[in-house]
C-alpha cells in the first residue's frame, strides 16, 4: 500500500531549483502528509533516525548531509534531482522517469531492449551523419494503423537542413488506403518541437490506433478549440482533448519506390 502510494507522490514533486533546502522540505512534506505513510516508516527505510527526519520537516536547517538525502530518495524510490530540485534532468526526461516507475516489468524490459537495438542499428550500420528511426506501421484488417516494434534507420545526408533539425522520427505508411494523399512506403517525418499549426498534417493515436490527420481551430459554441479531421476522407475525428497522445507533425514526406 505505502509502495504504490509512495509511486503516485513521485508524480508531484516539487521542484525550486533556487532553494534546495526549501524544495527538500516541501517535497518530503507531500509524503508525511500522506496518512497511509508515518515518519517512522520513511525514517526506517532511509536508515536515519526520526529526529533527524524532523529536523529536516520542521526545523530551520539550511544545509543537509548529501548522504541524508541519497538515503532519503532509496527510501522515497524517487531521484536525488525530484527530491531536492537540482535542475541536472531535464523536465522532460523527468517524466520519463516518473511514468517508467509505474510500468509493469515487462514492458521496462522492452524500453530497454529497444534502446540496446537502436544503438546497435546504429553502430553497425556505421552512420557518421544524423540518423532518426524509422517505424513502419501495422495495417489492420478495417486500414486502421497501428504502432509496431518494426523500425529501421534513415540517414539525415540527403535532407534539407531544415528538416533534419526538427525531426525526431519517421513513420513508414504500410497500406494504400491513405491514396491518394499517401502511398504504401512513404515516410512521415515527424517533429514536436511546436504545437500544430492551422490545417498542418498530424500524426496522433486514439483508441490505441495511429491517425494521420490534420488540426483546425474552429469555433464552437462560441469557443475556438482544436479539432482533427481525418486525411483519409476529410472526416472529423476527435477534440484535440480527447486524442491520447499527438505524436508529432508533419515536416516532410519522403516518397519511395515500394
Amino acid at each position: 500500500m505505502e509502495n504504490q502510494l509512495l509511486k503516485e507522490l513521485s508524480k508531484n514533486l516539487v521542484a525550486e531549483p533556487t532553494d534546495y533546502m526549501k524544495s527538500l522540505k516541501k517535497n518530503l512534506q507531500m509524503y508525511v502528509d500522506q496518512k497511509e505513510i508515518s515518519l517512522s516508516s520513511i525514517a526506517e527505510a532511509a536508515d536515519i533516525s526520526q529526529d533527524t527526519l524532523k529536523t529536516l520537516l520542521y526545523g530551520r536547517s539550511t544545509d543537509c548531509k548529501l548522504s541524508t538525502v541519497i538515503a532519503l530518495s532509496r527510501a522515497l524510490n524517487v531521484s536525488v534531482d525530484e527530491l531536492v530540485g537540482a535542475g541536472t534532468i531535464s523536465e522532460e526526461t523527468k517524466k520519463s522517469i516518473q511514468i517508467s516507475r509505474n510500468l509493469p516489468e515487462r514492458l521496462l524490459y522492452f524500453i530497454r531492449w529497444a534502446i540496446r537495438y537502436h544503438q546497435r542499428q546504429l553502430e553497425s550500420k556505421k552512420i557518421t551523419s544524423k540518423a532518426i528511426n524509422i517505424m513502419t506501421l501495422d495495417c489492420s484488417n478495417n486500414g486502421n494503423l497501428l504502432m509496431s516494434n518494426n523500425f529501421d534507420l534513415l540517414d539525415f545526408k540527403d535532407l534539407e537542413d531544415f528538416v533534419s533539425y526538427k525531426v525526431f522520427m519517421g513513420l513508414k505508411i504500410p497500406c494504400d488506403n491513405y491514396m491518394p494523399v499517401l502511398s504504401r512506403g512513404d515516410v512521415l517525418l515527424l517533429a514536436n518541437d511546436r504545437n500544430p499549426l492551422q490545417n498542418e498534417m498530424v500524426v496522433v493515436v486514439t483508441n490505441e490506433y495511429a491517425k494521420i490527420v490534420r488540426r483546425k481551430e474552429e469555433v464552437i459554441n462560441g469557443q475556438k478549440q482544436a479539432v482533427y479531421y481525418s486525411i483519409r476522407n476529410n472526416s472529423f475525428l476527435a477534440n484535440e482533448d480527447s486524442i491520447d497522445e499527438v505524436i508529432g507533425y508533419v515536416v516532410k514526406i519522403v516518397h519511395t519506390d515500394e
